[in-house]
């Protein structure tokens, strides 16, 4: 059994098959880093976009608070509370998306580890 594997492990098609094998993997890990880092820049500007949302209602409700008719506070505080409960979550989208940015990384190095101890 020895010999067998040891003839097989010296074919030039299983350096070729591991080292194809090490490349698919790779890439595949590329392409998952690349969409996580698109996703990473888009939350980034989704956060921009709702802090000037959220400036804009002040603006807002300290111009309606100026006239004795309140008609539109009610709807602009709420308005405000929906956007400071999508501000918490685009900030723990945040924290997610870098957690897997991170194991992202952390797998293309176990990729590497272990093609290494399989190469001929």
């Amino acid at each position: 059994m020895k010999k067998l594997k040891r003839v097989i492990i010296d074919a030039p098609e299983y350096s070729v098959f591991i080292d194809d094998n090490r490349n698919i993997l790779s890439d595949i890990n590329r392409q998952v880093l690349d969409i996580t880092t698109a996703l990473s820049e888009k939350q980034k500007t989704a956060s921009g976009l709702i802090d000037e949302l959220i400036r804009l209602a002040e603006i807002s409700v300290t111009i309606h608070q100026q006239y004795t008719d309140n008609t539109g506070d009610g709807e602009i505080f709420k308005l405000k509370s929906v956007l400071a409960t999508l501000k918490k979550h685009t900030m723990a989208d945040s924290i997610h998306i870098q957690t897997a940015e991170y194991l992202i990384q952390r797998i293309e190095k176990l990729i590497n580890s272990a093609f290494t101890s399989l190469d001929p």
